[in-house]
């Protein structure tokens, strides 16, 4: 029996994993060296106020929705990591263009600034302001007319409006924008079999 008993804890001791011994600290995990700290990220913030300069003219006569047309920026942008020259070229989109009427009925003409180019990448704009239109209102003096003289004065024609090029523009960025802005990434197209 004692044969078996040592046979069986000598099996035991066998299968049993070793231990190092506890006079042996474990070895030290390997240090990695301290990451250089990150550099902060440059954001051009959403709202930032901008003064732009139209390029093309657009009038009421010819503009048609969803025309584009030339813009600039007037003055330079300079915030902490920020440098955006003035002159860069940007555009807008005409959203509503309808011809003067009669009965002195005006031309309307409603803008929007869309993106200025920066490096090949549109940095989004809104809330394009224009100084007031140039051509006059009429229809105050159709309606008098109209009064004095009948249905003749519903004849008079309204003014068309227009935005001459070199009129002052104010916009804003429309979102946050990481500085400098990424161009687009273009995906190569496979071969179509």
């Amino acid at each position: 029996m004692r044969l078996i008993l040592l046979a069986a804890l000598a099996a035991f001791q066998a299968t049993a994993p070793a231990s190092p011994p506890p006079s042996v600290p474990p070895p030290p995990a390997p240090v990695e060296p301290a990451a250089p700290p990150a550099e902060a990220a440059v954001v051009l913030p959403a709202l930032t106020p901008l003064k732009l300069e139209m390029v093309d003219a657009v009038t009421t006569k010819t503009a048609r929705r969803g025309d584009r047309f030339a813009i600039k920026l007037a003055e330079a942008v300079r915030l902490p990591g920020i440098d955006l020259p003035a002159g860069t070229p940007g555009h807008g989109e005409i959203v509503h263009a309808q011809k003067a009427g009669a009965a002195g009925r005006a031309g309307e003409l409603i803008l929007a600034a869309r993106c200025l180019d920066v490096n090949g990448a549109c940095l989004k704009l809104r809330s394009l302001k224009i100084a007031p239109p140039h051509a006059t209102e009429r229809t105050d003096l159709a309606l008098a007319v109209g009064v004095a003289a009948g249905p003749i004065g519903f004849l008079i024609n309204g003014g068309n409006r227009e935005v001459p090029a070199g009129t002052a523009l104010t916009a804003m960025t429309a979102e946050n924008t990481p500085w400098p802005p990424a161009a687009p990434q273009v995906q190569p197209q496979e071969p179509r079999p």
